[in-house]
Parts: structure tokens; C-alpha cells; sequence
């Protein structure tokens, strides 16, 4: 099932692309060798000016040649051109996978300790205070994140009304996790740092949500 939703999201990128080159893809009269024109731009400016690594952009073809197959159009596979540029690129950018290095402690650590940035006119916008908040929120948003071992994901399909405080320790609920397929939510648990520790996630982030919200509620426990 998984495969398949991942599948469907590749192929409404090539949807995308059609529709930036001026082409409906999903046109009942469309031909085979038109859509090939369309996956073999993508795949050069997704090579060229996207970075996505080889692995991915194979992912991408299949997912594209599967739908087009199904729809009774052909097999894209069989365009020579195609396959020469999937080898190209699979020859130029190898099929190793690099891994994205882990946020560590001391990472989180020294986001806690850094001021807002200056006014940069693109990403920090707005006076003082403005950017001031947008900091706070970012920072607050990576400390929950390594509190509660959360991908990005699960970070953005968090409300308000999933954080409950009970006395000592924070409940998460976690609507949407990846490896929950069958979308049971779960609940998970951040406690406060012990009295003389040098750096209290929980408490950073209670200090934000006094800052934007007012203070938060302590259910009984």
C-alpha cells in the first residue's frame, strides 16, 4: 500500500512537469511518444537543477512508466532514449546512497543559545520583534522535534489540542506517524530535564507557547 501512495505522488509530479511544459498528461488521446518528450525533460531538470540523487529519479521513472502502462499506452521503458538517460545519470552521480548526517545534542544545544539573525529582506523578514518570533518558532519547533524523536512530518500535522500537559511531563498526540499504516495514532511522553541539569527542552518550549499562547493548562494526572 505504501508503494503505491509513494507512486502516486511521483507520478502527480510528472503531472506537474506536463503541465509546465504544456502538455496534459492525463489526456485520453495522448500518445506514447509524447509523454517519453515529457519524462525525458523532467528527468534532465530534475538531474540538472533539482539534485536528487539517481536512486530517487529511478524511483520516479517507474512510478511513471507503471501508471502509463496501466493506462494501456505502451512501455516508456522501451524509448532507447529513456534508458540511455537513466544509465547517463545512474553513471555520472553513482547509485550510492548518502545519507543525511543526524542532529545531534550539541546541535540543539547551541540553536537554544543563539540569538535571532539580522533582517535578510528573503527568509527573516519584518521588524524586530516579527523576526524575534519567527526564531523562537523555528528553534521551538527542532527542540520538541529531538524531544520527542519526531520527523518534520509528524511536526507539521501537530494542533495545539495534541499537547496536553499532566503534572510532571508532557503527552504528544501523534495523528500521522510513517510507520503507522494503519493510522491508530500514538501517544508519546516528554518529561522535565532533573533539577541542576544545564539545558530543559521541556520547559524551553513551555516558555514559547507562554510567549505566543499565554501559558498552557496542567490537566490532573
Amino acid at each position: 500500500e505504501s508503494t503505491w501512495k509513494q507512486y502516486a505522488a511521483w507520478y502527480a509530479l510528472f503531472i506537474e512537469w506536463g503541465l509546465i511544459m504544456g502538455v496534459d498528461v492525463e489526456d485520453c488521446e495522448m500518445t506514447l511518444e509524447v509523454l517519453s518528450r515529457v519524462l525525458i525533460r523532467s528527468l534532465v531538470m530534475m538531474w540538472y537543477g533539482g539534485g536528487y540523487a539517481a536512486s530517487t529519479m529511478e524511483i520516479y521513472t517507474t512510478a511513471v512508466v507503471t501508471r502509463v502502462r496501466d493506462r494501456g499506452l505502451g512501455n516508456l521503458r522501451e524509448n532507447v532514449a529513456v534508458g540511455k538517460l537513466m544509465e547517463g545519470i545512474k553513471r555520472k552521480l553513482g547509485c550510492a546512497v548518502t545519507k543525511k548526517l543526524p542532529v545531534e545534542g550539541h546541535h540543539v544545544k547551541a540553536l537554544m543559545e543563539m540569538g535571532p539573525p539580522e533582517h535578510d529582506g528573503e527568509a527573516w523578514t519584518g521588524n524586530k520583534a516579527n523576526i524575534e518570533l519567527q526564531w523562537a518558532h523555528a528553534v521551538a519547533m527542532v527542540v520538541l522535534a529531538w524531544a520527542a524523536f519526531l520527523r518534520c512530518s509528524e511536526i507539521i500535522n501537530l494542533q495545539v489540542c495534541d499537547l496536553t500537559w499532566i503534572k510532571e511531563r508532557l503527552e504528544l498526540c501523534i495523528r500521522k506517524a510513517k510507520a503507522d499504516q494503519l493510522g491508530l495514532t500514538a501517544v508519546t511522553e516528554i518529561e522535565y530535564a532533573q533539577k541542576g541539569s544545564e539545558k530543559c527542552l521541556l520547559t524551553y518550549f513551555e516558555a514559547y507557547l507562554k510567549k505566543v499562547l499565554g501559558g498552557v493548562v496542567i490537566e490532573a494526572g
